[in-house]
């Protein structure tokens, strides 16, 4: 267990890392000096040192008691970043880079609100935002928020399809079991079972 708490970590951190850096790419394609000015705020800057930052709190995560201390480091500096510079573009990313890194590890109470925010404050169509509607699914999923996970599944398929085949192909097969979960859900009444013909 603690092993897939530690990758999940250092997916999430990965993978917003390079989400990051895909969509400053997109956002100045062919604007070299729009580039060069904003990768001189000081939001920029501190974004860029935020990230190296996350990067050497994430190889510090070997074990299940490090991984949550480096969770706990991680987002009191994501915080920090999201307060001191906020309404900018790193900010934004922060956030997302927050909310998904608690939901991947488990602490779906806090990446609920984070994830719901980011969702009301991005940009229609930027994938992140897909990613964020993805794993704000998988939060509601994981606190038997069924419904409210069905929606955030059915916005990735259907406004996100080509964001990542593997994302893809997990919230298709999440909205397909979500009503089986539903019903197996703790308090539900049990399915019927037999074991005549087996």
């Amino acid at each position: 267990m603690s092993k897939a708490l530690v990758m999940a970590l250092a997916c999430c951190l990965l993978l917003t890392v390079a989400l990051t850096a895909c969509s400053k790419d997109e956002s100045h394609a062919g604007d070299t000096e729009s580039a060069a000015v904003a990768g001189d705020s000081p939001s920029a800057e501190a974004y860029a040192q935020l990230q190296t930052e996350l990067l050497e709190i994430q190889k510090t995560a070997t074990t299940q008691p490090k991984m949550m201390e480096a969770v706990a480091l991680a987002a009191s500096k994501l915080e920090g970043f999201i307060a001191a510079y906020p309404g900018t573009e790193e900010a934004k990313d922060a956030k997302l880079q927050l909310g998904m890194m608690f939901s991947s590890v488990g602490q779906f109470d806090k990446a609920v609100p984070v994830l719901k925010d980011y969702v009301k404050i991005g940009e229609e169509g930027d994938e992140r935002v897909g990613y964020a509607h993805f794993f704000l699914a998988e939060s509601y999923k994981s606190i038997d928020e069924f419904e409210k996970a069905k929606e955030q599944y059915k916005i990735f398929v259907e406004e996100y399809p080509l964001v990542n085949p593997k994302f893809l192909a997990a919230a298709q097969g999440s909205l397909e079991d979500i009503d089986v979960l539903k019903t197996l859900a703790v308090g539900n009444e049990p399915l019927p079972f037999t074991v005549e013909g087996l």
